[in-house]
């Protein structure tokens, strides 16, 4: 159980937020307009179904794991649980990209 976690952990500290950044890095003409709201919400989504889809999927496994207010939360608010670990990649990228402009 504690490897699904971990690889659950590295998917939404390393492997979206870089695959967020290389895709907007990529095809920035696709990112303008109302297009950026398109990606906003279905970054959301993702964020939204994969930590609901973990949370059960542990429930299916293990009945008794799920408690209550987890569920509501992810639930409510599991599309905020990808916004918050991207925020460091998102930065980094942001410090990267700024200084090559520089130089």
């Amino acid at each position: 159980m504690d490897f699904f976690v971990y690889i659950f952990l590295t998917f939404f500290f390393v492997i979206f937020p870089l695959s967020a950044c290389l895709l907007f890095d990529k095809y920035r003409q696709f990112f303008t307009g109302s297009r950026m709201l398109i990606a906003i919400v279905l970054y959301s989504l993702l964020s939204w179904s994969v930590t609901n889809g973990v949370i059960y999927l542990r429930y299916l496994l293990d009945p008794m794991s799920l408690q209550g207010p987890e569920g509501v939360f992810a639930l409510f608010f599991g599309w905020l649980y990808l916004w918050m670990t991207s925020i460091p990649v998102f930065l980094v990228h942001l410090t990267v990209r700024v200084v090559n402009k520089k130089k």
